[in-house]
């Protein structure tokens, strides 16, 4: 029986979790065949920008929340950064 918190959830997040675990694995397969083509670094550049297009398009689609203070933009920023660029970066 589902409860009252699931039945309204929207449908796309069904599908949320299998189409993250889709993309961050095929992320290392482009790599490696976008390296033949592109230095490292401009490679991961011209990724993030087409993810920051396409994560800002979604957001304001779905009206996500934004961070309401100076330091809460930090924070995330903070984080973005160390997800990103540190782990990525040293791949």
């Amino acid at each position: 029986m589902l409860s009252a918190k699931t039945a309204q959830r929207p449908p796309w997040q069904a599908i949320a979790p299998g189409l993250f675990v889709l993309l961050w694995a095929t992320g290392f397969v482009f790599s490696k065949l976008g390296l033949v083509y592109a230095r490292p670094f401009t490679f991961l550049l011209l990724r993030f920008a087409l993810v920051a297009v396409l994560m800002l398009t979604a957001s304001l689609a779905m009206k996500a929340p934004w961070p309401k203070s100076r330091r809460e933009a930090v924070h995330v920023a903070v984080v973005g950064v160390l997800l990103q660029f540190v782990y990525l970066g040293g791949c």
